[in-house]
């Protein structure tokens, strides 16, 4: 048998397809994954690292009486089918969550005097916009790597200081970019092992949720002016807490019709909502699926190649098939500075959102190493000899977001059933 000039030659017999292609013969299963012809690129998504100094707009407006209605001090009176072009994505009756601050370490969001912001230190970048409610003006900058790996960043509203918590210390930085931050304190026995932190009011406030309760303390390294209050059960389903104003704070959760919504806290028990801006909320760990829908992986059937006769049948076809990721389907409307590759950082937060478990609308599975280019066809010729009555499958996987497929996967199976395959051609992100 020659080998093509063109392609490959297969010889498929009793379940084996033999491929011979550039001087080497392989074996491969019926239902094996099959290389293509153009070998797969390297990941190159790491973010670039520089950024200027923020320049950013005002705080989040409005303004309310004081928070406290909703702390109750301890003590005090209680207050009030399979298809030849396509297998078909699931159906989006699954509802997607917001990965929470206490399963996402380094994700946090806060408020100062220039703005609003969510921080991604697992991405090295974080996100500032003049409020949380708006789409103008968004802007994605690297953080300085000593600003990196925090667990929690809080801010007061009034303030221009950011603390970056790690451990049981503390620092302090007014430029989460360009500034290094300064030495490390320790912080106070009772302000250590939060859930989360927030400020305003000059105080800071500590939050347990477990035990239902928060601390305010005027110093995180005395622990003065400590005062613990007991945490009404409307606030402990928060995800995200942070002071939006000087007397007020607020938090994020996920409503009962799936949307992210702000609750400030306000008077006599009452709370002030209001809605996360979509491309806001999809900088959060698991946004992109709760604002395009949860992620899915299925397997596109490419071509079926089939003998009818009682002979050996000899042919010649083409498999086409897409490589890469749909910049059509996907997009975000973020501005980025010089220093800050815009493309890489939508394909980190796409490769975050996949490698998530399925609670948060992700597939748990790791995608660096797939050709993350704008999506191309490639063609392949092949010549195959058919045994009598046979039928080979070509599948190809690919990965998408709520319907829309997005990241073409390289791998190919061979499959002599109509059934599409049940593995999955991408490593746990648990791997």
């Amino acid at each position: 048998m020659q080998q093509s000039d063109c392609g490959r030659v297969l010889r498929c017999s009793s379940g084996v397809c033999r491929r011979i292609a550039f001087g080497v013969s392989r074996e491969v299963r019926l239902g094996s994954r099959c290389k293509a012809s153009r070998p797969a690129s390297p990941a190159s998504l790491r973010l670039q690292r520089a950024f200027p100094a923020p320049q950013l707009g005002g705080r989040q407006a409005g303004r309310a009486a004081p928070s406290a209605s909703l702390f109750q001090e301890v003590g005090a009176p209680a207050a009030r089918g399979v298809s030849l072009k396509l297998t078909e994505p699931p159906s989006q009756t699954s509802m997607a969550a917001v990965v929470s601050r206490v399963d996402s370490p380094g994700t946090d969001v806060f408020v100062t005097r220039h703005g609003s912001f969510i921080v991604r230190s697992d991405l090295g970048c974080f996100l500032h916009v003049p409020d949380f409610c708006s789409g103008q003006d968004i802007k994605v900058q690297d953080l300085h790597p000593a600003c990196r790996g925090g667990d929690h960043y809080v801010a007061d509203p009034t303030s221009s200081t950011i603390c970056i918590l790690r451990g049981d210390t503390f620092c302090k930085v007014l430029n989460l970019s360009s500034e290094q931050p300064t030495n490390a304190l320790p912080l106070h026995p009772s302000c250590q092992g939060g859930d989360h932190y927030a400020s305003c009011e000059g105080l800071f406030f500590i939050f347990f949720l477990s035990r239902g309760q928060v601390l305010s303390v005027a110093d995180l390294a005395t622990g003065a002016a400590a005062k613990e209050v007991h945490l009404e059960s409307p606030l402990l389903r928060g995800l995200y807490y942070y002071g939006t104003d000087a007397t007020h704070l607020a938090c994020f959760r996920v409503d009962e019709d799936n949307n992210l919504r702000g609750h400030r806290f306000a008077i006599a028990g009452h709370e002030e909502v209001f809605s996360l801006h979509p491309d806001v909320a999809s900088f959060l760990p698991g946004g992109l699926a709760l604002i395009h829908g949860p992620a899915f992986g299925v397997w596109e059937c490419l071509k079926l190649i089939s003998n009818a006769t009682d002979l050996p049948l000899p042919s010649s076809h083409e498999i086409t098939r897409k490589v890469g990721y749909s910049k059509v389907a996907f997009s975000q409307k973020f501005s980025t500075s010089e220093s800050l590759d815009s493309e890489s950082l939508v394909i980190a937060l796409l490769q975050s959102q996949f490698s998530l478990p399925t609670i948060y609308g992700g597939m748990g599975l790791r995608t660096e190493q797939e050709e993350w280019e704008e999506v191309a066809e490639e063609g392949e010729p092949l010549r195959v000899i058919l045994q009598p009555r046979q039928k080979l499958y070509w599948w190809q996987y690919r990965l998408g977001l709520g319907k829309e497929p997005i990241l073409f996967c390289r791998s190919l199976k061979v499959t002599r059933s109509p059934t599409p395959p049940t593995h999955i051609p991408l490593p746990s992100a648990d791997s």
